[in-house]
């Protein structure tokens, strides 16, 4: 595992209506291959004051590592109040170097809490590994090259 952050606390956000960091959902990791294959993994439960959608994301090194308009994971709740839980992973392609990891939401309408007193709000980074394709001792940079 390259790092994680593990929020107990709940955080509350007024109205995030671009992307906006989660207070506390913030790491640095170092890759120390000439590029390496990283999965990102959020898991993240909130309540919203209003029926609106809420848009969770992973930025690293300031970009969106989705990359689109609505992140990695969203979901509108059925009733303000109700808690939900949203969970993605993503796996990016990183250079050598120290990389900051952020975890970030957005709403359409209204504030968002982030629950982690309900269920702790995860932020990992881990070294890219899958059994069918990596072998005992095989670096990551032979998935890179293929």
């Amino acid at each position: 595992m390259l790092g994680r952050v593990e929020l107990t606390g709940d955080v509350a956000m007024v109205a995030p209506a671009a992307f906006t960091l989660i207070a506390g959902a913030e790491m640095s990791f170092d890759v120390e291959e000439m590029e390496m294959l990283v999965d990102l993994y959020l898991k993240a439960t909130f309540l919203t004051s209003a029926v609106s959608r809420a848009d969770f994301t992973v930025f690293v090194d300031g970009l969106d590592a989705a990359a689109g308009a609505n992140g990695m994971a969203c979901l509108t709740p059925a009733l303000a109040g109700d808690i939900n839980t949203v969970s993605a992973q993503r796996t990016v392609r990183l250079a050598k170097g120290t990389h900051i990891l952020q975890g970030r939401l957005k709403v359409a309408a209204g504030n968002v809490t982030v629950k982690g007193t309900t269920i702790p709000c995860e932020l990992v980074a881990r070294r890219h590994s899958h059994p069918a394709t990596l072998g005992h001792g095989v670096d990551s940079k032979a998935q890179l090259i293929q």
